[in-house]
């Protein structure tokens, strides 16, 4: 992600650059390790993963800077469980 940034590269973080891995990491780990994920299967995971980053953005908050890192870290957390 850092790499990325600095190269003046588009960089989307779900839900904040803290707490970017746990999400796409879920689903690294379902694909390579539950079963195979196909094309519908990163769409589904991604729309049920934004609704909850949605809720937390909407009625709470998704900033470490707010709610501590831990809070970030959990909706992260909720995002991917959701998925």
């Amino acid at each position: 992600v850092n790499e990325e940034n600095a190269a003046g590269g588009r960089v989307v973080t779900a839900p904040t650059n803290g707490a970017c891995g746990i999400i796409p990491a879920v689903l690294a780990y379902y694909d390579k390790f539950i079963r195979p994920v196909n094309a519908n299967s990163y769409t589904r995971y991604f729309l049920a993963s934004g609704v909850i980053g949605a809720l937390y953005k909407m009625n709470a908050s998704i900033s470490g800077a707010e709610v501590g890192c831990q809070g970030e870290v959990g909706v992260a957390c909720s995002m991917a469980a959701a998925g």
